[in-house]
């Protein structure tokens, strides 16, 4: 399923609990007359906040990447720690969307990848269980951060305070990818975020 949550800026210490006029309506079923019920849901599912439109800061360009959060990561339950480390550094979360990675879609986010020996182990991970991915918005360089938060791919050598290295026991079950570059994100947005106009 998808909740997408529209909007970047700047970090607020007050939550807004208004209903978001992104939301799905058939996807986050919430009463008529009950505005926080849409914000709640996604906060108790996620722990995410939700950010009205008028909330966003007009000035400055802005950058979106994608992040997964790997099976192993949704399997031991770091999800929200992930998130939560996310959000603290102040990126917004435009859109989430849990699903199982099948062979096709394997093939596509992992292309440079096919023809490699390791490419059959990394499929059958990444398709073992359902999969959190998501949409990072925030400064133009917002690829580089999420990548500098995630650590290095091998946990064994990211330094503490990075996901990796703080979470992480394996290469092989790093818990979480992110786009290496502006043209990566574009390119792994459009394969699992076909719809989403950023």
């Amino acid at each position: 399923f998808r909740l997408p949550v529209r909007g970047w800026s700047r970090p607020s210490r007050q939550d807004n609990p208004a209903r978001h006029p992104h939301l799905d309506p058939l996807t986050v079923p919430a009463e008529p007359d009950t505005a926080p019920a849409a914000g709640s849901l996604i906060r108790r599912v996620f722990g995410l906040r939700v950010v009205d439109e008028s909330e966003r800061i007009g000035a400055g360009s802005m950058g979106a990447t994608l992040v997964l959060c790997k099976p192993d990561a949704v399997e031991r339950g770091l999800v929200g720690e992930i998130l939560a480390r996310f959000e603290r550094k102040g990126l917004r979360i435009v859109a989430v969307r849990l699903l199982r990675i099948d062979a096709d879609l394997a093939a596509r986010h992992y292309a440079e990848h096919v023809e490699k020996p390791f490419y059959p182990e990394l499929a059958d991970f990444i398709g073992r269980s359902p999969t959190l991915a998501l949409v990072l918005e925030g400064p133009d360089d917002t690829y580089a951060v999420v990548r500098t938060l995630m650590g290095p791919t091998n946990p064994a050598t990211a330094p503490p305070g990075t996901i990796r290295g703080d979470l992480g026991l394996e290469v092989t079950e790093n818990l979480v990818h992110g786009s290496d570059s502006d043209a990566s994100a574009a390119r792994e947005i459009a394969i699992f975020f076909p719809d989403l106009d950023l």
